[in-house]
């Protein structure tokens, strides 16, 4: 804001009143109202252009489309599908302790090359059942212990029908994008489809006596999900 000392103009009035008797003070005289009142134009003209230009340039600025840089990325193909994990697993239940302790981190862990890159993130400061959840990356079955979803990665595939076979009957939901994935006897199998992420569900493993129980009979065998480009 541009601010500047205004000084008070002398009296119009009191000038003619002290004009009249005669007696006209230094600080009220002709002279002085003839001097200062310019100088105080001058002035006032300065502060309105200034602030006029002011005006011109926040609305310009207003006006300034936003750059691609700041505009919010849509979201990738791993970020949907990375959605679709996290919401299925919010919907899986497993069997009494089989998560651990109430204060153990829910954990999905990545088995082989991750390709989600950061698209966990957002989910990391939040729970899933009431636990806080967590990713870990692991090389093998050997590090399966504490994971309550496994994503076994396309770098796995020659390996798929022995991590199913070491993963069965450990409470562990199985996800993947492995073609063929939930036929060999996954859980949740990730498709892309044209613009869409979809999922396949394995419909065997949707009864309570499963652990973990996926509740297949209010959830589609197959869901798309439009991908925003």
């Amino acid at each position: 804001m541009i601010s500047m000392p205004l000084h008070r103009a002398p009296s119009y009035a009191a000038a003619i009143q002290d004009g009249a008797s005669g007696g006209l003070a230094p600080s009220l005289s002709w002279t002085r109202w003839a001097t200062e009142l310019p100088l105080l134009l001058r002035r006032t003209a300065l502060a309105l252009a200034a602030l006029a230009l002011l005006l011109v340039l926040a609305e310009a600025a207003s006006l300034t489309p936003t750059s691609p840089e700041s505009a919010p990325a849509p979201a990738s193909e791993y970020d949907q599908k990375a959605r679709v994990v996290v919401t299925m697993a919010r919907l899986a239940r497993w069997s009494d302790n089989a998560l651990g302790g109430p204060v153990t981190p829910f954990q999905l862990c990545i088995l082989g090359k991750d390709p989600f890159g950061t698209a966990w993130q957002p989910y990391e400061r939040g729970t899933v059942h009431g636990r806080p959840f967590r990713t870990r990356r692991i090389a093998g079955l050997d590090e399966v212990e504490g994971c309550a979803v496994v994503f076994i990665a396309r770098s796995e595939s020659t390996r798929l029908q022995r991590y199913l076979q070491g993963l069965a009957g450990m409470h562990v939901l199985t996800v993947s994008e492995i073609e063929g994935f939930v036929e060999a006897g996954g859980h949740l199998e990730l498709l892309t489809t044209e613009d869409r992420v979809a999922f396949n569900l394995n419909r065997d493993r949707g009864y309570p006596s499963a652990d973990p129980y996926l509740p297949t009979n209010v959830i589609p065998a197959r869901n798309f999900e439009k991908l925003r480009k």
